[in-house]
């Protein structure tokens, strides 16, 4: 009974380390460790407990053997470890020897090869202390295997003395192989599984992507002093890395002991060098978008040279932080994934020839029959461009006397090249907290078409506020996708008719109104009509705001969104996909008072009623026994 009460208080602990390790993003700390040994530990007692004595102490043995390896594994990097190993090994192999009785020659050569071990731990570089501590677990595992052998031998009760020897190696190998296959497995057979709500503890998709397209070896080298604080959480996180590719090579380097290294690559105290190829890319970003997106500038060529469209009341390219209808916040990915950009007017026959990709963002104004045709023409050629088209109102103070949505002067530009504009506002039903039922302008994205730029997006929520509808015509030359619908099922509906909406607050949809779900981003594209002409693509969208800073600061996937339309467009594959995310935290503010009660119950409280009772429990049913 006590063992089993063991063993299941073991699996209990164990199962709340790994809780808190996934929760908490926290691996390294020696509290969580203490709390997995000790979980294992009393399983382990239970297992041992119920084998038969003789394989109890085959296993004990073996074991003991691989108990050193273990401690490397989970303490390599403290100090003391480097003192206290040779000590342990030494003790060890005495223990085994003494129980085998060999001879002192064969002794004396044990002692030496385990006081080597223990020197080499502390004189070695860091990438040969592993394989030191692996050459000191396979000696142990040999002295094991003659142990288990003895034992099974001394323990056979077949009288003749070949067969107790015969059935001694032959279980000792069926051990010996045991543990050896749970080692190899345990190194080529790696799996983790991540709990945070973020994947903070895996690579994102865009990580994945690009160590997959890299086919020559990919250096990172990491300077950073002996004693940084920075240094454990590098090695975890560089990790990630080398288990993503067989091409990626970590190493780590003190500036002030590798000072000719450090001075080759320009480096200094903090400074991480991805090299690739004959491109080398410094950066100080110790975090996964950081690395990314250096190994990205390393292995790409340059991005392409996107020009936004100005004079029309465009959202603004270097608007200040605050301004809603800025696209600062979007400055930072276009810089991370080697994009380069301008602010253009239209005021010449054509677009500039280095106009990789065109951006029409929320105009507020209408464009002119002119520069449509130079759009047109553009297109034509080849062109790649985005239209990001909000519903805009007529405004009745300037002496319009209908409300309606004004035409952008796109749409005849847009209709040649399939796709057609709803000039309708779509509206979504939600529950608000105390509110009830409420009609609202805010769509949410969650249903996605067939299409590289939406697929990574699948099972994530993007926002859009103020959207018009936006169809692929059905009998266009080229190909058109749906890409974002809104809801259906009665939760999403358009309304055109925009006095009864702003006038008479009457939100319902009339008898022409479209019913959800509606689509409201739409790519289209066109080979050429000949031979190596280069094919049109474009995207509209009937929203322009979720690429603004109101928005793409607040709704993570928005910003994938839009670096993903470019990615698409520009045809880099490995920049059609989810980007690296911050740590998200969910914080509940606590009085004094209520810390320490929750500290009393829950720490001290509960904790002591389990253990009283279980103790009880075990007393009663001895007492009975």
């Amino acid at each position: 009974m006590l063992y089993q009460c063991i063993g299941i208080s073991g699996a209990i602990v164990f199962v709340y380390g790994l809780l808190t390790v996934a929760f908490t993003s926290v691996s390294q700390d020696w509290f969580i460790r203490s709390i997995l040994i000790l979980g294992l530990v009393g399983m382990a007692t239970f297992v041992i407990k119920s084998l038969q004595r003789v394989w109890q102490k085959m296993v004990l043995i073996f074991l003991g053997a691989n108990t050193m390896w273990v401690l490397f594994a989970i303490g390599q990097s403290w100090l003391w470890f480097y003192l206290v190993v040779p000590t342990l090994l030494l003790f060890g192999l005495f223990v085994f020897l003494r129980r085998m009785k060999f001879d002192f020659p064969l002794i004396g050569i044990g002692v030496v090869a385990v006081v080597l071990c223990g020197l080499f731990f502390q004189v070695l570089e860091e990438d040969m202390v592993s394989t030191t501590a692996l050459v000191s677990a396979i000696l142990l595992n040999v002295f094991a295997f003659m142990l288990a052998k003895n034992e099974l031998v001394l323990t056979s009760h077949d009288d003749t003395k070949f067969t107790k020897r015969a059935i001694g190696y032959v279980y000792a190998s069926i051990v010996f192989i045991i543990f050896v296959v749970i080692n190899i497995l345990s190194q080529d057979f790696h799996h983790e599984w991540d709990l945070t709500e973020n994947k903070l503890n895996t690579l994102s998709e865009q990580s994945v992507k690009i160590l997959e397209s890299i086919t020559d070896p990919l250096k990172i080298t990491v300077f950073l002093k002996k004693d940084s604080e920075k240094k454990n959480y590098a090695k975890i996180l560089l990790a990630f890395y080398e288990n993503a590719s067989k091409n990626v090579e970590v190493s780590f380097l003190d500036p002030d002991i590798e000072k000719n290294q450090s001075e080759k690559l320009g480096a200094r105290d903090g400074d991480i060098v991805v090299t690739y190829k004959d491109q080398k890319y410094n950066t100080q970003s110790l975090s996964e978008e950081g690395i990314t997106q250096a190994i990205l500038k390393v292995s790409s060529t340059a991005g392409a040279h996107l020009c936004f469209l100005t004079g029309h009341g465009e959202l603004a390219l270097d608007g200040p932080t605050e301004d809603v209808r800025s696209l600062s916040a979007l400055q930072k990915g276009l810089d991370n994934e080697g994009y380069t950009y301008q602010s253009i007017t239209i005021m010449t026959d054509q677009i500039e020839p280095k106009c990789e990709i065109l951006i029409v963002a929320g105009p507020q104004q209408e464009i002119s029959k002119q520069e449509g045709q130079v759009i047109d023409q553009y297109l034509a050629g080849g062109g790649k461009a985005i239209f990001l088209l909000d519903p805009v109102f007529s405004n009745p103070n300037l002496g319009e006397k209908e409300i309606r949505l004004k035409t952008t002067g796109l749409e005849q530009t847009l209709f040649h090249w399939g796709i057609e504009l709803g000039r309708n506002l779509i509206l979504q039903k939600t529950i608000r907290q105390f509110e009830g039922e409420a009609v609202v302008s805010e769509i949410t994205g969650y249903m996605y078409g067939n299409h590289p730029i939406v697929d990574p997006l699948k099972g994530k929520q993007t926002l859009f506020d103020g959207v018009q509808s936006v169809h692929g015509r059905p009998d266009f030359e080229g190909t058109t996708y749906d890409l974002i619908y809104s809801f259906g099922q009665g939760a999403t509906w358009s309304k055109s008719n925009m006095r009864e909406l702003l006038v008479d607050q009457n939100g319902a949809p009339g008898p022409d109104d479209l019913q959800g779900p509606i689509p409201f981003m739409v790519a289209a594209e066109k080979e050429g009509a000949n031979a190596g002409d280069q094919t049109t693509q474009i995207i509209v969208a009937g929203d322009a705001d979720f690429m603004s800073n109101a928005l793409i600061m607040s709704v993570e996937y928005n910003y994938d969104l839009m670096l993903n339309m470019l990615g698409w467009l520009s045809g880099v594959e490995e920049k059609v996909s989810i980007r690296p995310k911050t740590f998200k935290t969910s914080a509940i503010e606590l009085s004094r008072e209520q810390s320490i009660a929750i500290f009393y119950v829950v720490i001290v409280l509960i904790p002591m009623l389990v253990l009283l009772f279980g103790i009880n429990l075990w007393w009663i049913r001895r007492s009975r026994n």
